[in-house]
């Protein structure tokens, strides 16, 4: 079961990894990729690759809350 934390600020160190992504350089060296569009996502999450986070909106957890789960 996927554990949802409502973030308020982008500050919150949590987000980090995402507030850094427009640094071309952090995204070259990262061991790690992004996936974008509701589709990718949801391919990701059945594949055999850990998924380390899911950062979405209020707006799209209904269309994913079914596949985070």
């Amino acid at each position: 079961m996927a554990t949802v934390i409502e973030i308020q600020d982008a500050t919150d160190p949590r987000v980090a990894d995402y507030v850094r992504l427009t640094d071309a350089e952090l995204r070259r060296g990262a061991a790690s990729f992004i996936a974008e569009s509701l589709e990718v996502v949801r391919r990701l999450l059945t594949a055999a690759h850990p998924v380390r986070s899911v950062l979405i909106t209020p707006a799209r957890y209904p269309q994913l809350s079914d596949d985070l789960a």
